[in-house]
């Protein structure tokens, strides 16, 4: 929207953002240089391509349409200008990190630091998941919720073990080889220590499974590769593989439950803030329901549901209530999940 501004007259068909504030240090576009743009296009001497305007909107994330202190808000830019509002991630029921910051970033820009962390508090240990993982604190569960996750817990905490003794065991045998050229090097085949150290950022299920399967596997894959026809590395490299696939499913299946733990939590929220919402006679509502309520609600032209893959437009209902009290709802939303997270 920066380089639009700068322009006389904006060619772009729309813009897509990670969000809009009213403040440079906020992070996001600036909705000043927004208005400037709309401004451009709507007295514009020559006819311009600029139709649309797409950002996240969701429970966690409200700024482009919020009016809170009297500032006026991207959607309303939008619609004094006749340009219509896509709002993409709707269907987002867990915080990501502010201002679209890549979600694995810390996984990617510093492994072996990460990894270096771990190694020095767990060396020569066995792994003890209590502080470091929830799905081993006590909750409000049934008993037999209780003996399935001690269970997985166990499970996790075994393979966490022995992927960091097959770790360690890399770290000596890579010392030992003559010829180091063409091999990775121990911190690239390090990742029980790196998740572990990294577990508390984690505990999101959007989050983890976006770095499995963006940053975790893929790596770890091309890595083995490279121990191809080295005899003995070769043998580890296949033993590491399938001990760290098994710790990925365990992560997974925790990180899952501790999640459809928080998802229930707020649906039960949302049930009791909005009892006037309902998708028909005999169906449960569930959850991102709620969501597409509230997103819609607020007055946007047209909800994506699936920003990551093929766009999807979601089936949007008339809206159920006032888009102040959308937005109230969305911010008590907030405020409770991390009350009770």
């Amino acid at each position: 929207i920066d380089f639009a501004e700068r322009q006389e007259y904006p060619s772009g068909y729309g813009f897509t953002s990670v969000g809009f504030s009213h403040s440079e240090g906020e992070g996001g576009e600036r909705v000043e240089a927004l208005c400037k743009v709309a401004r451009k296009v709507a007295g514009a001497g020559a006819p311009s391509n600029l139709r649309a305007v797409q950002c996240p909107v969701n429970i966690f994330e409200i700024g482009a349409v919020d009016e809170s202190g009297g500032q006026v808000s991207a959607l309303e830019v939008c619609k004094a200008n006749s340009l219509s509002f896509y709002a993409d991630n709707s269907l987002h029921t867990s915080p990501m990190y502010a201002g679209g910051t890549d979600p694995v970033s810390f996984l990617r820009d510093a492994p072996g630091a990460a990894a270096a962390a771990a190694a020095a508090s767990l060396e020569m240990e066995g792994v003890s998941l209590e502080s470091h993982h929830p799905a081993a604190a006590a909750d409000d569960s049934s008993s037999s919720d209780v003996r399935e996750m001690e269970q997985l817990t166990k499970s996790i905490q075994s393979n966490f073990n022995a992927a960091m003794g097959l770790e360690k065991q890399y770290a000596k045998m890579y010392e030992s080889e003559a010829a180091k050229t063409g091999l990775p090097v121990p911190s690239e085949l390090a990742w029980g220590q790196i998740i572990l150290a990294s577990s508390d950022d984690l505990q999101n299920a959007l989050r983890w499974e976006y770095a499995r399967r963006c940053t975790i596997t893929p790596s770890a894959e091309a890595n083995i590769r490279m121990l191809k026809g080295k005899g003995e590395l070769e043998e580890w490299g296949q033993q590491y593989l399938r001990v760290l696939m098994n710790l990925l499913d365990l992560f997974s299946a925790s990180v899952h439950r501790v999640e459809g733990k928080k998802r229930r939590r707020l649906e039960s929220f949302l049930s009791d803030a909005m009892p006037n919402i309902s998708t028909g006679a005999e169906e449960d509502v569930r959850l991102e329901d709620f969501c597409l309520s509230l997103v819609r609600s607020t007055g946007v032209s047209c909800l994506l549901t699936d920003a990551q893959s093929a766009l999807r437009l979601a089936p949007v209902p008339p809206p159920k209530m006032t888009a102040s009290e959308a937005l109230e709802i969305m911010r008590e939303a907030r405020s409770f999940y991390e009350t009770n997270k």
